[in-house]
């Protein structure tokens, strides 16, 4: 029998949703409650994850934006905006835009009705993990509330800790699961600058918060915790970067191979994004 092939299914999606777009561009007089103008876009975003052919959805997006342009989210069913905005903030999750994936999945969020807890868990999934790359992880009772700490509660504590050795053990574990959900690289990789800064902040409190971090007593701190091969060198680099990004206050004294801080040396990540 002859099987039509999913990529056409979603060409029909899109070209619906191109005519449901100017069929509401011409209801002027007519209210969009119950006019079902996100049907057609979240079941073309959900192929499109299904399929892994993401590249189509800026095309689904742009589509979106010109209704938004005289329209809001309030004026279209609140269930049909929720699952839009999880969505729109898997796929800015995806590419690492995450301030974007923060404002698009706490929408969701918040929309959803706490009566919907298989929903609001799957939200609070990426919305965790945007969250973490962030440095502004959810609560632990939140986390248990919706049965995720089994999965994100090491990792987070390891990163609260600046353990390398514990967060790549913790992420290894959960490998198979992160990669399912294409979470592996970003948990891995792109929460890395929360581990040192906290480690870094660690060893600033032990040494009863000098006005000055010696490089080398970084680097020594970092092959304790797991980063055997981690030298001055690495140290003076990713110092720099924490000071680049304003997630440490103070300024780099090459000459001395020290950072020199000041002010609130450790200030709240999450609004620096």
């Amino acid at each position: 029998m002859f099987e039509v092939p999913l990529f056409f299914v979603l060409l029909l999606f899109l070209l619906f949703l191109t005519y449901l777009v100017l069929s509401l561009k011409m209801r002027h007089s007519a209210s969009p409650r119950g006019f079902s103008f996100f049907i057609p876009i979240n079941a073309s975003f959900k192929i499109c994850f299904k399929l892994n052919e993401l590249t189509r959805c800026p095309k689904i997006i742009e589509q979106v934006g010109q209704v938004l342009k005289n329209m809001q989210f309030s004026d279209f069913h609140r269930q049909d905006v929720v699952a839009f905005n999880f969505y729109l903030g898997r796929l800015k999750l995806i590419h690492h835009e995450f301030d974007a994936a923060d404002q698009s999945l706490s929408m969701a969020w918040n929309l959803c009705p706490d009566e919907y807890s298989n929903q609001k868990r799957k939200i609070l999934l990426y919305l965790t993990v945007t969250r973490l790359v962030l440095g502004k992880p959810p609560s632990f009772d939140l986390l248990q509330f919706y049965n995720l700490t089994d999965l994100f509660g090491d990792i987070i504590l390891s990163i609260q800790q600046g353990n390398f050795a514990a967060f790549e053990y913790h992420v290894a574990q959960r490998q198979e699961w992160l990669m399912k959900y294409k979470c592996f690289g970003i948990i891995r990789y792109r929460t890395r600058v929360s581990v040192f800064r906290n480690l870094l902040r660690k060893m600033w409190q032990m040494q009863d918060s000098p006005r000055s971090i010696s490089f080398n007593d970084f680097a020594v701190a970092c092959q304790v915790s797991g980063l055997l091969e981690f030298t001055v060198d690495d140290a003076e680099c990713t110092i720099q970067s924490l000071v680049d990004a304003g997630f440490v206050q103070g300024y780099i004294n090459h000459g001395k191979r020290t950072v020199v801080v000041k002010g609130e040396v450790f200030p709240p990540m999450y609004p620096k994004y």
